[in-house]
């Protein structure tokens, strides 16, 4: 059984399951397994005004005591008792263009450099002034390829002056040159280079010939320029999943921090599918070994696994080329996940946004509410990306992969204490 509890803020979902209630935190994916006594009693010190609470009164048993204030603590720690408004957007991405100099197969936006600009320089601007003001922590400039844009350094000079977060810049790396990499070493805090192989034979596959040396002399020009927080991306494909370990490999060598992404059927995608498989999260059927081994990795997965923290129009949002605001990077071009337009609001936080026809949607689509979910005793520990909702809600590929893990997440979330 999911339910919400009155006052407390929507990221918190509660389930049920006999006596027992898990308190999950969606925002950051951070959840506690407590007894459905401790639960009712926690309940009822909420009702109270925080400044009155007396433990002893409350309490004749120390122990009990402790054991509720321990309780009490961690819900705190975890911010299960923040209030909606404390929360805030963290991170912005912001595509600023259609165009690449690349044409990747699985490209989900279908990118090429024949697309056109429709944000002007100013415009850029100003919405980097929306967020500053919005206290968003992080800007992430995207798109197509940002490298493409002649502004782009003006832009990333204004970025610098005038947000007071984190800067990162997502590229393919082939325009990274001796002429520009001071203008990015000084105005960046962070870039990610999509790479998408572990050599020449690899990477051409997907991104071209040439790409993969053009990324490797980024990266030296980077490091030469004593830049060294680069992220090397790949996604996910039938190929690349053969390379992993020399993936990550690579990246030990490189100094650089490995990111696999997993394939998203939009764009190119659709048209490239054969060549990747989509690696869902959690897709763990329980392996061939013996009771003690399932239950020491059993254990292992409890102390790790997280609640869905998937933070799609909660967390962060996605400004296209066009000013339009969506979710996230995957629900571009959705209609029914249009949240509004950059240049007609002010604050990012605003109330229009969260009340939109998009937002409605997207939590129409989150696990809690999902209509084939909704009535799981596990639906916040089985998505972390409502994309794959959204893509392939209500098919068999859903439901086969609802067979396959239900069962095991049962065991690991409500079977281990």
């Amino acid at each position: 059984m999911i339910k919400k509890v009155k006052g407390w803020n929507p990221y918190i979902t509660v389930l049920e399951n006999e006596n027992r209630v898990i308190i999950a935190n969606r925002w950051n994916g951070q959840w506690m397994k407590i007894s459905k006594e401790c639960f009712d009693i926690i309940l009822e010190i909420l009702k109270k005004d925080a400044k009155e609470i007396s433990w002893e009164d409350i309490f004749a048993d120390d122990d009990d005591m402790e054991y509720i204030r321990k309780v009490f603590n961690n819900l705190i720690d975890m911010d299960i008792l923040k209030k909606e408004e404390d929360y805030f957007i963290e991170s912005v991405y912001i595509s600023l263009t259609h165009k690449c100099n690349l044409r990747c197969i699985h490209c989900s936006v279908n990118a090429g450099i024949e697309e056109s600009d429709i944000l002007d320089t100013d415009e850029i601007k100003n919405v980097i002034h929306k967020l500053e003001n919005s206290k968003v922590k992080t800007i992430i400039f995207t798109g197509g390829e940002p490298l493409v844009r002649n502004d782009i350094f003006d832009i990333l000079k204004y970025a610098r002056r005038s947000f007071s977060g984190k800067i990162v810049l997502m590229t393919n790396g082939t325009l990274i040159n001796k002429d520009n990499v001071k203008e990015l070493t000084t105005n960046l805090n962070a870039i990610d280079i999509s790479i998408d192989g572990v050599d020449e034979s690899t990477c051409s596959i997907i991104r071209g010939s040439g790409v993969f040396d053009k990324v490797m002399q980024a990266v030296e020009l980077l490091h030469n320029n004593s830049f060294f927080n680069i992220a090397l991306s790949m996604v996910s494909s039938i190929e690349n999943n053969k390379n992993l370990e020399t993936f990550y490999a690579l990246n030990k060598k490189l100094e650089t921090k490995a990111v696999v992404r997993v394939f998203c059927e939009r764009g190119r995608g659709k048209l490239s599918k054969d060549k990747f498989v989509e690696v869902l999260p959690n897709d763990n059927v329980q392996p061939s070994i013996t009771d003690k081994e399932y239950e020491e990795m059993k254990k292992e997965l409890y102390d790790q696994i997280l609640a869905c923290s998937c933070g799609a129009g909660h967390k962060q949002l996605h400004i296209n080329h066009d000013g339009k605001i969506y979710p996230c990077s995957l629900l571009v071009d959705e209609s029914k996940y249009l949240l509004g337009d950059i240049r007609k609001i002010i604050d990012i936080n605003q109330l229009e946004l969260k009340n939109s026809r998009g937002m409605k949607n997207v939590c129409k689509i989150q696990p809690e509410s999902y209509e084939n979910c909704k009535n799981c005793n596990v639906n916040v520990f089985c998505w972390n990306c409502l994309e794959q909702i959204d893509r392939i809600g209500g098919t068999i590929e859903f439901r086969e992969r609802c067979k396959s893990i239900k069962s095991y997440l049962e065991d690991v979330v409500w079977g281990s204490d």
